[in-house]
């Protein structure tokens, strides 16, 4: 399946985990994380739930069941941090429901005409990522909610909201309202979301055993998770829906060589947009 995939720079880190060029008409995913953008290059575009969409679409919050794509053609994919659109493409969660939303743009129907007429794939994601890079720079931070949301990303460990309330100087119902406003859940809820996603990061997922280091009571309460979370069934997870996002040979990353199994390199990314650590206030 011909893809080329940028990690992002160290700029984009916290908000982006990959950029990629997929072309790969007919394949079909469950997209199980929330902020994925998905820009059509050749006017082919996107098939969501079997409704064909041209224009870029934008994966939010964690619809039940997780929305059946389909690339009808050559397609621009952006893997964003979970509720990252506010913070890059400026969009309140408010605005938005569960599910796929249209972004009909001039900013982004303009990058889908710059990245197709590229013709090289490469060009393409770099044009991409200049982007993005222009949107980090000129968009304000999001405040209590991003820092909320950055010492919670990646986390194995779950984390009260009371901690994370006192390590952010604010009280839990500060948080929880902030939160919410922001990124349409709640932080809870985020952090179960978060740790279904990076369990299904392993090498190879086991559905007989429980991934390691995910921090679940047993096989139940993991399977459970998924189904609440995402609506579907084990056998509809019956492999890892991001095992298309590998880096082929001659991508810009240098670990960028196909392993057996998952790819180093995507293992990589998530580990790089670990929250940075935060030392709780004295007393």
């Amino acid at each position: 399946m011909p893809v080329h995939a940028f990690l992002p720079p160290d700029e984009l880190r916290e908000t982006v985990l990959l950029l990629a060029i997929v072309d790969a008409p007919g394949h079909r995913q469950h997209l199980l994380r929330p902020s994925a953008l998905y820009i059509a290059l050749d006017g082919e575009g996107v098939r969501v739930d079997g409704q064909l969409r041209r224009e870029p679409v934008l994966a939010c919050h964690f619809p039940r069941p997780a929305p059946l794509f389909q690339l009808k053609g050559r397609a621009l994919f952006v893997d964003l941090a979970i509720g990252a659109y506010s913070r890059l493409l400026g969009i309140d969660p408010a605005t938005l429901g569960p599910g796929v939303t249209a972004l009909e743009r001039p900013d982004l129907i303009a990058l889908a005409e710059r990245c197709a007429a590229a013709g090289d794939p490469v060009a393409a994601l770099e044009m991409a990522e200049a982007y993005l890079m222009q949107r980090a720079r000129s968009l304000p931070g999001d405040g209590l909610a991003e820092q909320a949301r950055a010492l919670l990303y990646g986390r194995r460990e779950r984390l009260p909201i009371p901690i994370l309330a006192t390590m952010l100087g604010t009280t839990p119902r500060t948080i929880q309202r902030q939160f919410k406003a922001r990124y349409g859940i709640t932080p809870s809820r985020y952090q179960r979301s978060a740790r279904a996603l990076r369990s299904l990061l392993s090498p190879r997922v086991e559905w007989a055993s429980v991934p390691p280091n995910c921090h679940y009571a047993d096989q139940s309460h993991w399977l459970r998770d998924l189904r609440e979370l995402f609506g579907l069934k084990p056998s509809a997870l019956e492999r890892d829906e991001t095992d298309w996002l590998f880096y082929p040979p001659g991508s810009r990353d240098p670990a960028s060589a196909m392993l057996n199994g998952y790819p180093q390199a995507w293992l990589d990314a998530f580990a790089a947009v670990a929250p940075r650590p935060v030392t709780p206030p004295a007393g």
